[in-house]
């Protein structure tokens, strides 16, 4: 199982690297030779307490690498999974430590904690030796000792799958609680629009001609400059129905001796007075229509304004009300925001109670394994 050990820096030792085949493997040599350096170094890359005092003398760091090759049945696997470390053809358990008094360790090249490597080295190995804090002097391991050698894996496996499954009806419960509550909000702004817009009611095309109304009113004073100008153009002592009318009369008072080569500039001198006269009396009614009491345009923009200015935030993000007021065009986002108020409720009230009666809390998917077990606990001799 324990396929190679690297050791780098560790007391005497500057560079070694142990291959171990099947079977046993013997260390043997004389007191001091440095074979429990190497039990130090192994503990190490199993996750032991850091001893900085393991640091070589003049090195900066000092470093474990024990390679294992295991089935992919190994308990350690799952373990490992866990802390989203997938399996692989190797498990490679590295240690580093620093003379600054800094550690690190890694699975497969994935940084992790002092613990994690201390939970995955005490699946991989078992040290016993004189004063060893592990095996069978670590009380943690007894209960693990005493359920192998009872034959209760089958029940630890039932119960370990439904302790997760209960771990996951609490992460869907707390979900399933958040999506409530949003639907509880959705529905309540949901009925806040609809009565607002039920008290609006408006009509088709009402928004986009009201924002056009107000366009107009902002820019009174730069419509009615640019009518003042137009009309001096066309009705000023040197505008253009003045100089028409000159050159019509230059040409009236030709006509007699020009045997009608000049009709048709007559003709469109007069067509182009009348044009002119025309665009005049236009002008003349957009000046009015300018000058007309614009109450009746400030009375309709007030509920729209009122309702805008409550989803202020919601408009600017595109969100909330702008989703309404494309459909304003087509009057249909009534019935839209009423038939999704309609439905918020069953979700909140169908789905909600449905959820309050599948709460982990009421649901103990671990109770008929956990008595299994403990009746097997408490009487060893049974194996069914």
């Amino acid at each position: 199982m324990l396929h190679s050990l690297t050791v780098s820096n560790i007391v005497l030792i500057e560079r070694l690297t142990l291959s171990f085949e099947g079977g046993l493997t013997v260390l043997t040599g004389e007191t001091g030779a440095g074979k429990s350096i190497l039990l130090d170094a192994l503990g190490l890359a199993l996750g032991s307490r850091a001893d900085f005092r393991l640091i070589r003398e003049g090195a900066d760091a000092a470093h474990v690498s024990a390679v294992f090759r295991l089935d992919a049945s190994h308990p350690v696997w799952a373990r490992l999974a866990e802390a989203d470390i997938p399996p692989d053809e190797e498990l490679i358990l590295r240690r580093r430590l620093k003379a600054d008094g800094k550690s690190s360790a890694s699975i497969n090249d994935v940084p992790v904690s002092a613990a994690l490597l201390r939970k995955v080295g005490d699946t991989l190995v078992e040290i016993q030796g004189q004063f060893e804090g592990r095996g069978l002097l670590d009380t943690s391991t007894h209960i693990t000792l005493l359920d192998r050698a009872a034959g209760h894996e089958d029940v630890l496996e039932k119960l370990e799958s439904g302790w997760k499954n209960w771990l996951q009806a609490q992460r869907n419960l707390a979900r399933a609680k958040q999506e409530l509550e949003k639907a509880r909000a959705e529905e309540e702004w949901l009925r806040d629009a609809v009565e607002q817009l039920d008290l609006l009611a408006p009509t088709a095309g009402e928004e986009a001609e009201l924002s056009a109304e107000r366009e107009r009113l902002a820019n009174v004073g730069r419509i009615g400059e640019s009518l003042g100008v137009a009309d001096d153009a066309i009705f000023g002592e040197t505008g253009a129905q003045s100089t028409i009318g000159r050159a019509l009369a230059a040409l009236e008072k030709a006509a007699p001796y020009a045997g009608g080569i000049l009709d048709e500039a007559k003709s469109a001198l007069e067509r182009a007075d009348a044009e002119l006269s025309e665009a005049g009396a236009a002008i003349s009614g957009a000046g009015h229509a300018l000058e007309s009491d614009p109450g009746g345009f400030s009375l309709s923009m007030t509920g729209f304004t009122s309702f805008a200015s409550r989803h202020a935030s919601m408009i600017a993000s595109r969100t909330g009300l702008s989703r309404f007021m494309p459909a304003l065009r087509q009057i249909s986002p009534v019935s839209r925001i009423q038939r999704a108020r309609w439905q918020a409720l069953p979700i909140m009230n169908g789905n909600g109670a449905t959820i309050t009666a599948r709460s982990p809390k009421s649901w103990p998917p671990t109770g008929f394994a956990r008595r299994r077990l403990w009746m097997r606990r408490s009487a060893p001799s049974c194996r069914r």
